[in-house]
This record gives structure tokens, C-alpha cells and sequence, in this order.
């Protein structure tokens, strides 16, 4: 990179791009995160058949998860120092790396403790990708398109997740095997990666330390760049991201999200211990949620964006999704809640969800902008961190919370298969007796106590989400559309005056 310390690729760009060239990057970058999203999810749809496969019990797979996590978290502060190497650049090697590992290392191990490195290693890279992409969501989108462009972003775990859900909800009745399921995930990011080698690239420094609220800012900020000389070095970043109203908006979405983060990697065994849903059924439940996520999220950053405010979507969509976890803790507590009312609550759920996270995107790279806009990677990378934190927390509590799962994971299937072989009165080994003997009523016991565990992490998943609201106070932005307009234009006239200035001073 041009001016770097370490050149990789020359990948900036020393003039704002046309809007056809800027909604390529952004294709771009939103391509490469749903496939990341895809990669670092995908474990979820086939949790059971890796923890059977690799005799790994579930409370070794949830603490894997914590390790990744904790790894994700040195990956997500790295990146806030990574500027010299590039953010199109991390994400294009990034990509590479982490399909490698995916399409490759993981379907050739052969133990629990293999998994879970490899995993380790797709966590860190992914804490590095994943602050690089918002980043560049963001340089390219000014303020007044910020939430389309970041519901389009938000798109990538959405799309991921349920990319997930579609490859493997039609694909695992025919490719058993869990291994396949990774091999299809590095594929999709072998080739996405070499679209965003070939396509990909990034505003110069002088261009994405200014803070851009319109369009039409951009030839001011073009002009402002040419004339720079300021030290863009990275000195005083940290400290200025180090302020209540970054680091508690980032802490308190990341306890929003809790429900989130849960439904992505256990969801699925849920489902499938506590209701006896066939993995395919349970990835095609959880299929209604990322698609009416998806929407949402994208109708909301537009609708957003159309009335210039963020808050009152961020309040009115945590208090819908807040009811629509209520609503589900109160059905998962009863066996015969049917398939057609989980995907109801579930729709809400998605709903509220989409129209939260979308628009505190968007209030969140404008509240790093209003402190410093050159320092916006650190202050993504400060948001970064925060999420892993709390899905390491979560999940280590987890391993305590919901002990049932556990065993009905390890010892269900082989004790519900031999105690259906007995009752149709086939023959059935000693061993496989043995085992029923040994294990039969621990799992009846956790059959009976599962629902009531899972029942009680909904209503702390309940209570993460009201505990998010006072937060939003603490963001930049208006309440009403009329002071947004009213802001809009003052700026709009002192963008007009300095450029007047400068062409007098010429």
C-alpha cells in the first residue's frame, strides 16, 4: 500500500469513488462478511454430529467456544492498530485464512483438541475481518446514508446465518457427514475472496479521517485532503475511544444481543434435545428469523436514514424484541408449543431485532465520528472487543446454567436409539444395555429439567435486552426528525461557506 510501512496492495483510493464504484465496494464488502459470518457459524447447524463424532462433550465444545472467543477479542484490538497494513487488505487475506482453515483444516481433524485450535485460529483472524468491514461501510457511506449502508452490513451475520441454515437444512438428509458442511463454507469463501482481491479497494487516510455527512461534502473533503498535513499516525486513539459514550453503547448491544448469540450456536440443539426436532426442521425454524431479520434491517436503515433520526428506532425495536423473548421464555416452557407459534414469536423477535441493530450502527460510527473520525477503526475495534467479551462470558455461564443440555447432548442419542431398539423388542448388543443402564435415567432427568434451564436463559436474555435502553441516551443524535433537518442544513450551509472561502483565497 502506497505510503505504508507494509505494502501488500496498492488498494486506495486518493478521490472519493462515483456512487457506481462505492455501492461496488460496498457489494463487495457485504459479500465477504455474510461469507464470514457463513464460515464462523456454520459449526452451529452441526453441533451434535461433531460433539458425537470427536467424543467431545458439550461442555468441552462450549469452553472451545470461549477460548475463540478470548482469541477473537486480541483479534478485534489488533485491528484497531492495523491501519498502516490496510482495511481492504485485511479483509482480502483475512478471507483467505480463514477459508483455508475452514474448507480445510477443520474437516481433517481428528480430535476435540484439533477442533478446537483450528477454530481458535478462525476466531482470531475473524476478530481482525470483522472490525475491517463496518470500517469500510462506513468510509464509504456519509451520515446520511450511514443506515442503509449499515443495514446492508448487518446483513452479513443475518445472510451467514442463514446461509447456514439453507445449505444445511437441504443438505444434511443426503451428506451426513459433518465435514461437508465446512468443505461447501470454504469453497463459497475461496471464491468470494477472489472477488475482493480483484474488485475491492479503500479510501486514501486523508479522504477517511474526515467526517462526511453528505455527498455533497465531496469536494471539501477532497480539498481538505489535498491540503493536509497533519499527522495521521494513530497516537491518542485508544484514550480518545475510552469515554462512556463509546464504551458503554458498545458493552450494553452487546448484552442486547445475547438472545442472538445463543440462537446462533444452540438454537439448533435446543431444538433438537428439548423438542425433539430433527436438525434439518430445527435449521428450518431458524431460517424465519435470519429472513425476517434481513428485511428488517434493511427497511429500517432506509426508513432511518429517509427521517434523519436514530434513537426512537433503537428504543421501539428493543421493546419489541424484549416482548417477543418474553413471549418465547413463556412458550419454551411448554412441550406442546407447536412449530407454527415458535416462528410467529420468532418473526417478532427477528423484527424488533433488525430495527435496533441496524440504526445503532449507524448512531455508533457517528458518536466515534463526532470524538474522532480518523480514529473510527479504533473505536469499531473497541465494539468488537466488547462482543467477544460478553459471548465468552455467556457462554462459560452457559456451561452452568443449562447442565441438562449437556447430558442430552453426550448420552440422548445413543440412549434414546437403544431404548427404542428394547421397546420393538429387536436384539440389542450388551454394550449398547450397558450404556442404557449406565445413562438412561441421567437422561430422563435432563429430559425433565432442560426445559425449565433453557426457560430461565430466555428471561436473562430478557433482561439484557431492557437493560440496553438507557444506553441510547448516551449516543450522538436527535429525537425528532425536524432538529435532524434543522442540523442537516446548518452543516450544508458551513460546507458551502468554507468552500466559497477557499476559491476566494485562490
Amino acid at each position: 500500500m502506497a505510503g505504508s510501512s507494509f505494502e501488500l496492495w496498492n488498494r486506495q483510493l486518493d478521490r472519493f469513488p462515483t456512487n457506481g464504484k462505492r455501492a461496488t465496494y460496498l457489494a463487495i464488502t457485504v459479500a465477504a462478511t455474510v461469507v464470514l459470518y457463513y464460515q464462523l457459524y456454520v459449526q452451529g447447524s452441526v453441533a451434535t454430529k461433531v460433539l458425537a463424532d470427536l467424543d467431545m462433550s458439550l461442555t468441552y465444545f462450549i469452553l472451545g467456544q470461549v477460548v475463540g472467543g478470548l482469541v477473537g477479542v486480541l483479534g478485534a484490538l489488533a485491528a484497531g492498530l492495523a491501519d498502516r497494513w490496510g482495511r481492504a487488505n485485511l479483509v482480502v487475506y483475512g478471507l483467505i485464512v480463514v477459508s483455508l482453515l475452514v474448507g480445510i483444516g477443520a474437516p481433517n481433524v481428528d480430535s476435540a483438541l484439533a477442533y478446537m485450535v483450528v477454530f481458535g485460529l478462525i476466531a482470531g483472524v475473524e476478530g481482525v475481518v470483522l472490525v475491517a468491514t463496518p470500517a469500510l461501510i462506513r468510509d464509504f457511506s456519509p451520515q446520511l446514508r450511514r443506515a442503509s449502508a449499515m443495514g446492508f452490513w448487518t446483513l452479513g451475520p443475518v445472510l451467514g446465518s442463514l446461509l447456514v441454515t439453507a445449505v444445511s437444512s437441504n443438505t444434511l438428509d443426503t451428506h451426513h457427514d459433518w465435514r461437508f458442511q465446512f468443505q461447501v463454507a470454504g469453497i463459497v469463501g475461496a471464491v468470494i475472496s477472489v472477488v475482493a482481491f480483484v474488485g475491492l479497494r479503500e479510501l486514501a487516510p486523508p479522504l477517511r479521517d474526515q467526517r462526511m455527512v453528505s455527498i455533497r461534502d465531496r469536494a471539501l473533503v477532497e480539498a481538505r485532503a489535498r491540503d493536509s498535513s497533519a499527522d495521521r499516525s494513530t497516537r491518542g486513539h485508544w484514550r480518545q475511544m475510552m469515554t462512556s459514550r463509546i464504551i458503554i453503547p458498545a458493552g450494553a448491544i452487546s448484552c442486547y444481543l445475547l438472545f442472538y448469540y445463543v440462537a446462533v450456536g444452540f438454537l439448533v440443539l435446543f431444538l433438537v434435545t428439548t423438542f425433539g426436532y430433527s436438525e434439518a426442521r430445527a435449521n428450518s425454524l431458524a431460517t424465519w428469523y435470519w429472513i425476517v431479520n434481513a428485511v428488517s434491517l434493511l427497511a429500517f436503515g432506509v426508513l432511518s436514514d429517509a427521517v434523519g433520526v436514530r434513537k426512537p428506532f433503537m428504543i421501539v425495536g428493543g421493546l419489541i424484541s424484549a416482548f417477543g423473548i418474553g413471549w418465547f421464555a413463556v412458550a419454551t416452557g411448554d412441550s406442546g408449543t407447536p412449530y407454527a407459534l415458535f416462528a410467529t414469536i420468532i418473526v417478532v423477535i427477528a423484527l424488533g431485532t433488525g430495527m435496533t441493530f441496524a440504526t445503532w450502527m449507524a448512531a455508533f460510527t457517528e458518536t466515534v465520528e463526532a470524538r474522532n473520525p480518523a480514529a473510527t477503526m479504533t473505536g469499531l475495534a473497541v465494539w468488537g472487543a466488547c462482543v467477544r467479551v460478553v459471548v465468552a462470558l455467556s457462554l462459560t455461564a452457559l456451561v452452568f446454567a443449562i447442565p441438562a443440555a449437556g447430558v442430552l447432548a453426550e448420552f440422548g442419542p445413543h440412549v434414546t436409539h437403544t431404548s427404542a431398539a428394547v421397546r420393538a423388542g429387536a436384539e440389542v448388543p450388551a454394550a449398547d444395555l450397558q450404556y442404557l443402564a449406565q445413562h438412561g435415567e441421567d437422561v430422563r432427568r435432563a429430559a425433565r429439567n432442560a426445559p425449565r434451564q433453557w426457560q430461565q436463559l430466555w428471561w436473562v436474555c430478557l433482561a439484557a435486552q431492557l437493560l440496553f435502553l438507557p444506553s441510547v441516551w448516551l449516543m450522538v443524535g436527535r429525537w425528532r426528525p425536524s432538529s435532524a433537518r434543522a442540523d442537516a442544513r446548518r452543516h450544508r450551509e458551513a460546507v458551502e461557506e468554507e468552500l466559497f472561502q477557499r476559491m476566494v483565497r485562490r
